[in-house]
């Protein structure tokens, strides 16, 4: 091996160690965020987004349940969540998603879920795959990895 490719392969194995030690990975994005993310799009995950603050509504995020997968966070401690028409409110004030493909109706096996302190709820924005707090319950701190930027 050369003094070049040496010299290449350290600066590569310090990029990498300085990456992962600042909190910054990769993730592949699946459907169930469409339209908004493209199905195998890969998007950067900041694991030290909470280490002095909080995930914020709207925040997109991976979070590991039973898989690792993205989510929006919608409903905050403390607050309530209600699905009911094809709509989702918070605290009874319907909750404006732009984001989401027109006509998009939000339904839930239960109305209503209130966030208790440390857990977010989550959706999905493809309303059809139901992977997120609708059936798999409310997302506590701890399995929130970071946030997409």
């Amino acid at each position: 091996m050369t003094h070049h490719s040496t010299t290449v392969l350290a600066a590569g194995a310090v990029a990498v160690v300085m990456v992962v030690a600042c909190g910054v990975r990769s993730v592949k994005v699946r459907d169930s965020m469409a339209p908004m993310l493209k199905d195998g799009d890969r998007r950067i995950v900041d694991t030290s987004a909470w280490s002095s603050s909080t995930p914020k509504r709207g925040d997109l995020i991976a979070i590991h349940l039973k898989y690792e997968h993205i989510c929006s966070v919608i409903g905050l401690p403390g607050e309530t969540v209600t699905i009911s028409n094809g709509k989702v409110s918070i605290n009874d004030a319907v909750l404006s998603e732009p984001y989401l493909a027109h006509g998009t109706q939000t339904t839930a096996p239960q109305d209503t879920s209130f966030v208790p302190g440390s857990q977010y709820f989550v959706l999905e924005d493809n309303r059809a795959h139901p992977a997120d707090s609708r059936t798999q319950g409310l997302v506590p701190i701890t399995a929130i990895k970071g946030t997409l930027t």
